[in-house]
């Protein structure tokens, strides 16, 4: 049964890669902060329009054997009890950056940054399974791999609107505090021009079951 949005409360969006055994969870938050309309769009809907918004961004920074599977929504704030995540994935597919992985603990780096000083106001999301196509050796990417980068964080730094007929929802990108249920608004980002390294998605690390 659809499960509809709540105004004022934030969303976890988990978007889905995977590179042979190894899975990325990259997790980014929404708080719902405008509507119009009646206010009769759902989870579901949410999750539709980001998978649809994200899949292209993903599969531009992905290795030829990567995938991008899908995106997992779930409310996190509010009146629990919370529900079960809702699954969309209109448009799963694999990376197009280039045919020969690198190794699989490499990733971009992006920071996030709230309008205030410290780390608790800073976020970072490491962009999983890039090609040696994006590669030109000292621990640096390509020029064409930060300005793709530089587009996904760009996307996660901005309102994100769901109209459908007469309905709108807008959600402001943010930093999620799970100690104390709040959030601050995301107003800047910077693609980092060096290869970061998540070791959790390595080759002999422990294998994961893909959620989608």
């Amino acid at each position: 049964m659809p499960t509809n949005l709540v105004l004022g409360n934030v969303y976890k969006s988990s978007f889905i890669c995977r590179d042979e055994a190894q899975i990325a969870w990259l997790d980014r938050y929404w708080k719902y902060d405008f509507q119009t309309g009646p206010g009769n769009l759902t989870v579901e809907q949410l999750g539709n329009a980001l998978d649809m918004e994200f899949a292209d961004l993903y599969k531009s920074l992905l290795n030829n054997t990567a995938e991008y599977r899908g995106v997992l929504v779930q409310r996190v704030t509010g009146i629990p009890p919370y529900e079960v995540p809702v699954v969309a994935n209109f448009d799963p597919g694999p990376g197009i950056a280039g045919p020969i992985a690198m190794a699989k603990q490499t990733a971009g780096l992006i920071s996030l940054y709230a309008a205030f000083s410290g780390r608790r106001y800073q976020g970072r999301q490491y962009v999983p399974f890039p090609s040696t196509s994006d590669d030109v050796g000292a621990g640096r990417p390509s020029i064409s791999y930060v300005l793709r980068l530089a587009v996904l964080a760009d996307r996660f730094s901005k309102k994100f609107s769901v109209v459908i007929g007469v309905d709108t929802a807008e959600f402001l990108p943010v930093l999620f505090h799970r100690d104390t249920l709040t959030s601050d608004v995301i107003t800047t980002f910077r693609a980092r021009a060096a290869w970061a390294s998540q070791r959790r998605r390595g080759d002999y690390g422990r294998t994961n079951i893909s959620p989608i």
